[in-house]
């Protein structure tokens, strides 16, 4: 049984622990719980817990500010396609939602807003990992695998993780209920305004944790693969729910993208043996 602090109840010790902020907790947690011949990963977990905690906060920012212009855009269309189509015409929901939310031009916007957080985010791994390994592994845009890795982070928030048409769905919800109420464009304009606002909150901040650990795990896995690490272990989170992959080990390193995890997920992949790293700082090897 873990015990950390005497005065912290389970309940206590459990929130602390799910909160990625709090690194040292986090760390002194897993020190204390992993076996002697794992406990040289805990150095690997902080390393991705603080790059994250400080770009975690430059993702938040940048997706709240994604979040919100994406709002005013939508408004504006409303407005616009209101102005282009006379009053009292029967409405196609369809073709109303194409007009106010393009997805494509939504998904480019998105793209290159977040790209240089992508890159800051492997890089920032890949240095990391040198530093505590003492290896030479190239972290810049010039290493083709750390340029496909931000190719990689990109394609999954727009295609796999589908931010997007997650946000077109809630649109549509919304015009169909508005399109069988009293077709107010202001109650309209009002209930876009509501979703977005709330989206520059929590989801900015769920988005933010997940990207910035996408970004640290894929650079990790490349300094991880050019050190001849053969297999991962992922640690850090004690969230294991349905049909995710949290507290894995074993995994071998190119079937790392395979892994699934919940949205809350906080952990991080870390060698699996001593003997992957060949670099390895003297600490480690006590």
């Amino acid at each position: 049984k873990i015990i950390i602090r005497k005065d912290l109840s389970e309940q206590e010790i459990k929130s602390m622990i799910e909160d990625p902020d709090n690194v040292d907790f986090i760390c002194d947690y897993y020190e204390k719980k992993l076996p002697t011949s794992r406990r040289y990963q805990v150095q690997f977990l902080r390393l991705s817990l603080s790059r994250r905690k400080v770009l975690t906060k430059k993702y938040e920012t940048k997706f709240g500010e994604f979040f919100k212009a994406q709002g005013n855009r939508v408004n504006k269309n409303i407005h616009e396609w209101f102005h282009n189509n006379p009053k009292g015409m029967k409405i196609d929901p369809e073709k109303m939602l194409r007009f106010i939310f393009s997805l494509s031009d939504e998904n480019d916007e998105l793209a290159d807003e977040v790209q240089p957080l992508h890159v800051a985010g492997v890089t920032g791994a890949v240095s990391d990992i040198n530093g505590l390994t003492n290896a030479t592994v190239q972290s810049s845009m010039a290493n083709p695998w750390v340029k496909k890795a931000v190719a990689r982070c990109g394609s999954m928030l727009i295609k796999t993780h589908a931010m997007n048409e997650v946000t077109q769905e809630k649109i549509k919800d919304i015009l169909g209920a508005w399109i069988s109420g009293d077709q107010n464009i202001s109650n309209l304009t009002d209930s876009m305004s509501a979703l977005f606002d709330g989206y520059e909150g929590w989801r900015a901040r769920r988005v933010a944790r997940t990207e910035s650990r996408i970004a640290w795990d894929q650079g990790a896995k490349i300094n991880y693969k050019d050190q001849g690490v053969g297999y991962v272990d992922v640690v850090g989170c004690e969230s294991f729910e349905a049909n995710s992959d949290c507290g894995r080990v074993g995994v071998p390193i190119d079937q790392a993208d395979t892994l699934n995890f919940h949205p809350n997920h906080i952990g991080a992949i870390v060698p699996a043996e001593k003997t992957g790293m060949p670099s390895e700082t003297p600490e480690a090897n006590a």
